[in-house]
């Protein structure tokens, strides 16, 4: 196919299963106003939805814990559960040695303002390097692995595998219920070729995601790293009782706001060191080059597109953010620590 890009959002031929109809619009934009715009969620039920699934009794120390970056969108989340839903908040942040000082420094101004508890855990380095090495050059071992590499990125989605395992751990450990993560609407559907299928429960999460990468480790017999992240069998069981919440299931996103509220409440600022998809993490620039090296797009371009169906911005603020520079330096430097040849990323298969 020659390459093209659509013309209502930003995919382009480089999307497995992607079609132009004539008016060079895309089968998956065609699809959701045939099938899913008809379906708009209305936010102001959703809401009560919310309070409802969130709250607890007071046996609990903690009704949530909120999954705390430091950027826009889950400062956003963590300020609403506070101030607007009243929960009994534990704000929890992987800090995996690529925070931006500067995120660190909205963390510190926000958590202070709020009141709220607050845990940074940090695995070991080697820990880190090691899945994330599995992301980057083991992926094509397995076909679920190939696959989430390409729709969540190389680092990303390592990244969020070392999330999601210390936060049930820790949910798990103190007895929380709620575990709310603040994945944009484009991002929840970052899971099948389809574009559609999102990921649900914690069950699902275990299964679709953090089981590949589990594999991975198996096959290369990193049996220390496995038993880093990986539960015991009898408090997998107990991960059943924990939900998965995702806040921008149930309230509206409007990146605007979100800006705007974050920046006015908190003084809440981007940090000057990361690139325009990132307010908190640097290591986001070495996905995005390797994911521009292998497929020739950005990691990016799947979830935004969504937004873009969905209203939450326009197609020329996606384009000029997916196609903004990458500070080269900070990206090689990363690599190194990572010892990652740059040069051999486009020949790994």
């Amino acid at each position: 196919m020659e390459y093209k890009i659509c013309k209502k959002c930003i995919l382009d031929s480089n999307i497995p299963g992607i079609s132009f109809d004539m008016n060079g619009i895309c089968n998956f934009c065609n699809k959701y106003v045939k099938e899913e715009l008809p379906k708009k969620r209305n936010y102001y039920l959703l809401e009560e939805d919310f309070k409802k699934i969130t709250k607890t009794n007071s046996n609990y120390n903690y009704d949530c814990i909120c999954l705390y970056s430091g950027g826009k969108d889950s400062t956003y989340m963590l300020y609403n559960l506070v101030k607007k839903f009243k929960l009994r908040v534990l704000a929890f942040t992987l800090d995996h040695g690529f925070l931006s000082e500067e995120a660190f420094s909205n963390i510190r101004k926000v958590v202070g303002s709020l009141g709220v508890d607050s845990i940074i855990y940090r695995p070991s380095q080697d820990l880190v390097n090691d899945i994330l090495r599995a992301g980057i050059f083991s992926y094509s071992n397995l076909a679920s692995s190939k696959e989430l590499a390409f729709m969540m990125g190389h680092v990303c989605w390592p990244c969020f595998v070392l999330i999601a395992m210390s936060s049930i751990k820790f949910a798990v450990e103190k007895q929380i219920p709620n575990l709310i993560v603040g994945t944009t609407p484009g991002q929840i559907r970052q899971k099948r070729f389809d574009l559609v299928s999102k990921y649900n429960d914690l069950v699902d999460v275990y299964k679709v995601m953090i089981m590949p990468m589990l594999k991975l480790l198996r096959m290369a017999g990193d049996v220390h790293s496995i038993q880093s992240i990986d539960l015991p069998f009898v408090k997998k069981l107990k991960v059943l009782k924990v939900r998965l919440i995702s806040f921008y299931e149930y309230n509206e996103y409007n990146e605007q706001k979100v800006i705007k509220t974050v920046e006015s409440e908190f003084g809440w600022r981007k940090p000057q060191d990361t690139d325009s998809c990132s307010s908190n993490c640097l290591l986001n620039s070495l996905g995005i080059d390797i994911h521009r090296r292998k497929y020739g797009i950005s990691p990016y371009v799947i979830p935004l597109a969504r937004d873009i169906r969905e209203g939450l911005l326009n197609r020329e603020e996606a384009l000029k953010t997916i196609n903004s520079g990458l500070n080269i330096e900070l990206v090689k430097d990363i690599a190194q620590k990572l010892k990652i040849d740059l040069g051999t990323i486009s020949q790994i298969k």
